[in-house]
């Protein structure tokens, strides 16, 4: 496939070629000495981002939703939702056991999955997942809620027990925080007011 265009994920760096006549970067048998590349190149301006998928989410819906719709070839179309959410599903039972650490064990642990080889029997368009989730996945990132609910009020001059706090004002806010797994630096944090 010729893109004929600029990359849009590092996962796309599957169509390149390398040395030998004909033959792309192998982003497609397990323990590819290529998928270390998917942790080297970015297509943002820092590898550490706050707000990215966690592939190793217990939910299959959510890299099913990054999955559907991505492009096989463009003769074949797209991955269906079906397709995508059996792929999320066999991910999420694979890192249940054993997590994903960097973006390489998306090759390296999973591309000899059943679930792939649903998609179809061509190396480019089993690879589509990889494409899907790599650029928008993030292992090295944790990214925490922290539930906040402050409360305003008083003690009535009768009061026997801490149980006698009567609240006058409540307020809560959500604080987002991102931190990199490897230095302990806070990438992001962000401070939300709930309205309810």
């Amino acid at each position: 496939m010729i893109l004929n265009r600029p990359f849009q994920s590092v996962g796309e760096l599957g169509y390149a070629y390398r040395d030998m006549p004909w033959k792309t970067l192998d982003l497609f048998s397990a323990n590819s000495a290529d998928s270390g590349l998917l942790d080297l190149f970015t297509m943002s301006d820092s590898p550490i981002l706050a707000g990215r998928v966690n592939p190793n989410t217990p939910y299959p819906q959510v890299l099913a939703a990054l999955i559907s719709g991505a492009t096989k070839s463009t003769a074949n179309g797209t991955v269906s939702s079906a397709n995508a959410l059996a792929i999320g599903q066999a991910i999420t039972n694979i890192t249940a056991t054993t997590p994903f650490v960097t973006r390489a064990d998306l090759v390296n642990d999973f591309m000899t999955n059943t679930a792939i080889s649903n998609v179809s029997a061509i190396k480019t368009e089993e690879e589509a997942a990889v494409r899907a989730i790599a650029e928008s996945a993030n292992t090295r990132t944790w990214t925490f809620l922290i539930d906040i609910i402050a409360q305003s009020g008083r003690y009535p001059s009768t009061a026997g027990s801490l149980d006698n706090f009567v609240v006058e004002s409540e307020r809560r806010y959500w604080l987002h925080v991102s931190i990199d797994r490897y230095t302990g630096q806070v990438v992001d944090k962000q401070l939300e007011v709930v309205n309810e």
